[in-house]
């Protein structure tokens, strides 16, 4: 079920608080096939690793909560290199 950018937001800060590690440790993407990116492109192991997505409402919504881990919590990602250049 898809969620307010407010509620992923908040999710993903209070997993990754709660997890432990700067924020610059962790990395932010959006994709339409999470299995795919997350297991196969970035090689993420499915088990005894730490990860979390959520569905969001939209295309934008998902960008938003993408922009504000990369730029307020300064989390890693594509989008950040991307918007630099």
């Amino acid at each position: 079920m898809a969620k307010s950018e407010r509620a992923i937001l908040n999710a993903i800060v209070a997993f990754i608080r709660s997890e432990g590690g700067s924020f610059d440790t962790w990395y932010s993407g959006i994709t339409s096939d999470v299995k795919s990116r997350l297991f196969g492109d970035h090689g993420v192991p499915e088990k005894d690793h730490w990860y979390i997505f959520r569905q969001a409402e939209s295309s934008l919504s998902a960008r938003k909560v993408e922009l504000a881990l990369l730029f307020k919590y300064g989390t890693d990602g594509e989008a950040k290199s991307a918007t630099l250049v």
